[in-house]
This record gives structure tokens, sequence and C-alpha cells, in this order.
């Protein structure tokens, strides 16, 4: 059973490439960067790569790059990038090289740190999601990065590094209103939208603390991005001694110190056995009857 059917690796995929185009079809040649990009990345001491694939075109810049020459770079190519579209579909990406990749399977490409879209978009948008994206890689851990939106969504490596990339990226100010964050895996394990209008940091750490305890389980504390709605806790893959087991612990009232007095949230657990898929819900912090 899956309460959420989209595969992580295409999540991951959309996460970090947001805007990219498709590749060319096996066997064509990939095109080359427009002429003012070129000689922005021939100039540039920090790049690494710079390709173009069909309309889009991506240049990676150097994980050993300072951010004060990341964003300096980031302004060339907007500057080059604007000057040398001839397209309305023309895009131009930057993305951090991966200086550390993570092998989760032969077939598995660990995602860059993170993708910026430098055209089509404003100077001080690029700047603004730069500055994020640099603020964020910082933090042990987080591998996939997308802070040039409305809603921050990360990628963590792995679990026993979630407590901590939590707490360090919900401290910063592109984390106000609340983010995404996600367990780097082959099949998905945790995800939560945190939403902290409703839900204070003791939750998401219990969260996280289920999903370690339940490492087979599918454990999503979703929400809509935005952060103006509730949360809900699914939690799948269990075996029907687990469901009670953490109807239990949902169920403690110590958490609903974790939970704004103006709202009930809801947890749903799915599991498997000889009478089928079954589920049980009830509110968080309030003990069963």
């Amino acid at each position: 059973m899956r309460l959420f059917s989209a595969a992580v690796l295409a999540a991951v995929a959309l996460l970090v490439c947001s805007g990219c185009g498709g590749s060319p079809p096996a066997g064509s040649a990939a095109a080359s960067p427009a002429p003012e990009t070129t000689a922005v990345c021939a100039s540039s001491d920090v790049v690494v790569d710079c390709t173009t694939d069909g309309p889009v075109t991506i240049v990676t810049v150097s994980g050993a790059a300072s951010d004060g020459d990341t964003i300096a770079l980031a302004r060339d190519l907007h500057a080059a990038s604007a000057d040398g579209a001839d397209s309305s579909d023309a895009q131009t990406l930057l993305r951090r090289e991966s200086t550390d990749p993570v092998s989760l399977d032969p077939e598995f490409a660990t995602p860059a740190p993170w993708t910026v879209t430098i055209q089509p978009a404003a100077l001080a948008d690029v700047e603004t999601a730069v500055l994020n994206a640099l603020a964020i890689e910082s933090i042990p851990g987080i591998v996939g990065i997308d802070a040039g939106g409305a809603w921050p969504e990360v990628t963590i490596t792995t679990l026993d590094r979630f407590d901590e990339a939590f707490d360090a990226a919900s401290a910063l100010e592109v984390f106000d209103d609340g983010g995404t964050y996600r367990l780097l895996s082959l099949n998905e394990h945790l995800r939560i939208v945190h939403t902290p209008l409703w839900v204070a940091p003791a939750l998401i750490h219990e969260v996280i603390a289920i999903a370690e305890s339940y490492p087979t389980a599918e454990v999503l504390l979703e929400a809509q991005t935005g952060g103006g709605t509730p949360p809900t806790l699914y939690i799948a893959r269990l075996s029907p001694a687990q469901v009670d087991e953490l109807a239990a612990r949902l169920s403690d009232a110590r958490l609903s110190d974790a939970v704004a007095e103006t709202v009930s949230i809801e947890y749903v657990l799915g599991s498997i056995g000889e009478e089928g898929t079954t589920y049980l819900s009830g509110i968080i912090g309030t003990p069963t009857a």
C-alpha cells in the first residue's frame, strides 16, 4: 500500500531541475551555448561545464567556488543570457557541481546540490535564490535545494542527519513560513511539509523519530505548500501490531503541546493484514477512547 504514489526519484529530479528542458533525441548533437554565455563561461575560473540541450543552457559552477564568485557569476550570466536570448523558450540555469555524490543505486544519479533559473527571471529574484541556496548549502546533510520560489524544499541525505538539518534550515529566514523536507531514498520513507503556523518543532522531531523507529514505513506529514492549512500525518506500510503501537504513541497527551491550540492534527495509519488494507485515524495528542 502507498499513500503517496509518485516515485521519490522523480520528485528529486523535479526539485533540483525545475524548468529544465528535455534531453535531445538519442544520437543528436547538443547545441552550443549562446555566444554571450560562452564568453562568460570561458572567462570564469569557477565554471566547470557549460552546455546546451535544446533551448536550455546549463552552467555548472565549481563546488569550491566562493559565495562571492558564485553570485558574481550568476549576475554575469543573467546579463549575458538576456542579451543572447533568441527565443521565448530559451532558459539558462546555474547549478552547483556535485562533489560528494550519494550512491543509492547503480542507476541513480545524485542530484546537483542546487539549481537556480537565471533566465527567464528578474535579477533580484536570481540574487535572492542564489543567496538562499548558498545559505542552505552550508548545512551538513542537505544535497538538493530549491529555494528560488515561494516555498523552499530540501532533500536530506540520511535519516541520522535529518534532525540537525531541519533545525538549521528552519532557522533561516527563507523558511520562516515553512518548507518541505524529504529524505533521499529509493522508496519514499520520510517527507515533511513543515507549517510553523500549526506545529512546533517538537512534533517534527517526533515524526522523524517515528521514521527512525519504523524503517520500512512511509511517513508523510502532508499539507498544502504555503503553510496556510494544517497538516495531516500519514503513515503507511505498517503491520496491524505497528498500527496499535503508533496509535498509542501519537495519542500521548504530551504531543498536544506541539500543536497550535486552534487546530487538531489528524493522523492516518495504514496496514495490510488478513482482512486486506485497513486504516486507523485519530487526533495527535488526544487519547483514544
